[in-house]
């Protein structure tokens, strides 16, 4: 978690297709909660100690992972060190301003084979406005092969 402590839960993702029965397990385990309540903050990781950073997804990525010093430090620090970095959904917002270099010449997605929440699908569920990036838009201008379903989602 960026900030650490309890991690913020989407009230989108409590409704409707998305709150599984498993979702709702989860919510009702309490060590899972306590666990959940408790994160540790990410620069207080040694990120490149762990073989892969997993980011994961949703809109609050778009404010969570945006200009976020620790959140770009923790995935430049661990590509440069050759370990896996997986980002879903949204998560790929904060790749945009990361570098695959320390001076700040080589966007990190640049050549890279990536994907991430289309511009296509931003609009369908009426966020282009909202979100400070458009993924898909960003990644091609850096350089990314960046590849989409032919549908969205």
């Amino acid at each position: 978690s960026p900030k650490g402590g309890p991690i913020p839960l989407d009230a989108g993702s409590l409704r409707g297709d998305f709150f599984t029965e498993e979702s709702k397990k989860f919510l009702l385990d309490a060590d899972a909660m306590d666990m959940f309540s408790h994160s540790k903050k990410i620069s207080d990781l040694a990120t490149v100690d762990y073989d892969c950073l997993y980011v994961p997804g949703g809109h609050g990525c778009c404010g969570d992972f945006v200009s976020n010093a620790d959140v770009r430090g923790a995935i430049e620090g661990s590509y440069r060190a050759g370990k896996i970095v997986a980002v879903v959904c949204h998560a790929p917002i904060a790749l945009v301003e990361c570098f695959k270099d320390e001076d700040g010449t080589k966007p990190l997605v640049e050549g890279l084979c990536v994907t991430g929440f289309s511009d296509a699908e931003e609009a369908a569920v009426g966020q282009t406005d909202n979100v400070p990036y458009l993924i898909e838009t960003c990644f091609k201008e850096q350089g990314a092969k960046y590849e989409k379903a032919e549908s969205d989602w």
